[in-house]
């Protein structure tokens, strides 16, 4: 079953507000140059993962993949509800990747040059926010990959012990476009 997805609008602009980093400007105000909608990022297959591609349907233009290693049914277009995340299973987990292409406007100390594989222990486990019911952990993982700024959301049930073998093992099969 394919992953309907939320749009990285609200989830980018949302999560990356709550992270310290500023959402990049509009594209109304960003240099024609600045405002292309670099290629998406992804996640190589792998049994057990149900995985989807997605670029947000308004400006500014963020193309996003996600992955859960359970169904996940968020409406197109949309940040996963309160309560879709208040029903991640035991052991689930849900992941999105983010891709920008301009620096500008971000904190870059959050976004350090990382190589991929991203590393789970380099994420920060987050405060909750509204949108991230008592039930979820939130963690964030900020970098700069192939010159883009990369920002990966990872949800689990709160009430389980982060399995990071496995999210670890998620995060090994991102893909983010080079230039």
């Amino acid at each position: 079953m394919i992953i309907r997805v939320w749009a990285a609008l609200l989830a980018a602009g949302v999560l990356a507000a709550c992270a310290g980093s500023s959402a990049p400007p509009s594209t109304a105000t960003r240099p024609h140059h600045l405002a292309k909608t670099p290629a998406g990022p992804r996640f190589i297959a792998a049994s057990g993962w149900h995985t989807a591609q997605v670029v947000s349907p308004q400006p500014p233009l963020v193309p996003s993949a996600v992955a859960a290693n359970f169904p996940v049914t968020v409406p197109a277009g949309m940040f996963p509800t309160r309560s879709e995340l208040r029903h991640i299973p035991a052991r689930g987990i849900v992941v999105t990747v983010s891709v920008w292409s301009s620096t500008h406007g971000f904190d870059l100390r959050a976004h350090p040059i990382r190589a991929l594989p991203l590393r789970f222990s380099e994420s920060t486990l987050r405060r909750r926010f509204d949108a991230v019911p008592t039930t979820a952990r939130w963690y964030l993982l900020g970098a700069r990959v192939h010159g883009h700024i990369v920002e990966v959301n990872i949800f689990v049930n709160r009430h389980t012990p982060a399995p990071g073998g496995l999210i670890q093992s998620e995060l090994d099969r991102i893909v983010v476009p080079t230039r």
